[in-house]
This record gives structure tokens, sequence and C-alpha cells, in this order.
């Protein structure tokens, strides 16, 4: 009598197949249509009954998942290196040298970063240092970060938590928003950003301006519009940092505006191996 949570398996209707499971007597029945599946808790007698059906092509127990979770032995790892770096868990700043920027007086305290990208949530880390959001989207409506890209890189550039730090700690956040919920964005709301950090740079401090954005044509930078924007913000006094982008090892993966364009740093990544 004991039920079974199991997965039934069609190359017909899972509508079908749902009430022919329900009829035999199963509970909790509901298809799963985008694997053509449906699931159901059932007792041994009906799956046995249920496995003959000739619209069942296979059965598996729809299993139950666990969260990944860390070892003593790798907690007490942590914990060491938490001592080391004095109770920093981050270990980016330490691979870009940061403490020793730090050490000198040189932690964002008086610049503003414009961040292009899908927002920045309100978050303890910034402290209420993000200090205005504006929404720059053809794509959608709002200001709020419904991705979490956007926070993300504005956290490594500027967040300031419990062990958690970016690279400038006391750098003030502005956020205009160009991406959507699916972190869609087109160029030439990248480039209305970018206009926009210019005209407005005076009035927030804006210094640095971070893309972590890469158009999806490869072009050459002598003829791209984002490109060209890019270089403008640049001829106005405002860094401009951009990301390499997702392409990897590609034939064209440095041919990719803003990333391409020699006036903008840009910051690449490689794995623990050295590969890129």
């Amino acid at each position: 009598g004991t039920r079974i949570s199991v997965i039934f398996r069609t190359d017909g209707s899972t509508d079908q197949l749902a009430t022919e499971v329900a009829t035999e007597g199963a509970t909790d029945v509901y298809a799963l249509d985008m694997i053509g599946g449906v699931a159901a808790s059932v007792t041994a007698d009906q799956l046995d009954r249920l496995s003959h059906d000739d619209d069942v092509e296979w059965v598996a127990l729809d299993a139950e998942m666990a969260s990944s979770g860390k070892g003593e032995d790798e907690r007490e790892r942590e914990r060491e290196q938490d001592r080391e770096r004095g109770g920093i868990k981050t270990a980016y700043p330490f691979a870009a040298g940061a403490p020793g920027a730090w050490s000198a007086g040189a932690n964002g305290d008086g610049v503003t970063v414009a961040v292009i990208d899908s927002g920045i949530s309100e978050h303890s880390d910034f402290q209420g240092r993000a200090h205005a959001r504006f929404d720059m989207s053809s794509v959608s409506n709002g200001v709020k970060d419904r991705n979490g890209h956007g926070t993300y890189v504005a956290g490594i550039i500027g967040g300031r938590g419990k062990g958690y730090v970016g690279i400038a700690p006391r750098v003030n956040l502005l956020s205009l928003r160009v991406s959507g919920d699916d972190g869609a964005a087109l160029a030439s709301d990248v480039v209305a950003a970018l206009q926009w950090t210019v005209d407005h740079k005076d009035e927030y401090g804006i210094r640095v301006v971070n893309i972590s954005l890469t158009s999806t044509v490869p072009d050459s930078y002598k003829q791209d519009p984002l490109d060209a924007a890019v270089e403008q913000a640049w001829f106005h006094g405002i860094v401009v940092v951009v990301s390499a982008g997702n392409y990897g090892t590609d034939t064209f993966s440095a041919d990719h505006a803003p990333a391409n364009d020699p006036y903008a740093i840009t910051v690449g990544a490689f794995d623990d191996m050295g590969t890129a």
C-alpha cells in the first residue's frame, strides 16, 4: 500500500496518459509536457499494471533533490583562509591587488561608477551608496533589477558586506538599466546610456562607467556605433570598463563591441589552469 513517486514517459499524448494513470487510481497526477511525461504517486500494484500500458515508454523514480553541502574539512579550510585574509571571503580583490590600493587610500571614496546593465537592487552591501537608478531600456520598463546581473556586477565593483568586499568598497554607484528581465538589451539603449552619462557626469561625479555587456555581432571598432559612443565617453574624461564577453576562444571572440575598442579597459578571465 506504500505509494511511490514516479514519472511516466510517453511518445504520445501526455494528457491521455495522465487520464489513464488517474483512472488506475494514482494520486498527485500532473503532466510534464516538456519531457512528454506524467508525474504521479502510485502503489506497487498500480505501478506494475501501468508499466504494461502501451502508452508508457518508460518509468523512472521521481527522485528527491538535495542541496549541495560542504564537508567539515572544506569548511575548516575556508575558515583558515578567512583568518589569513582578515575575514574576507572573496578572492578576487587579492588576485587584483586591491588591498594594496586600499592601503594607499584608493578605495573608491568620492568616485561614482555608472553601471550600465540590468539595474542594481537595494542591498545592505551597498550601504546606501547606490544613489540613483534610471531606466534606459526600450525592451521593458522600470528601474528594478529583475535579472540579477547588474546587482552582481555592482557587488564586484563596490559591495561591502560581512566578509564580502568589492574592488572599490567605498565607491558610489549609479544604475542605468538597459537590460530587460531576461538580460536582453539593445546597443542603441547602451549608446543612449553612455550619452546620458556624459551629459550628467559633473552632476553625479561620474568618473567610471562599467558595461558588462557585449554585442552579439562582430564588427570593427572603427565603424561600430557602440564603440563610437565608448570613445566619446573617454574623450569626455570618463574611464570605460567593459567585459571581454563569453565567447572564449571563438575565432571572432575579440571582435565584439565594446570589448574590441582600444579606448576601453577590457576585462577578461582565466580558469584555475590558465585557460581563457
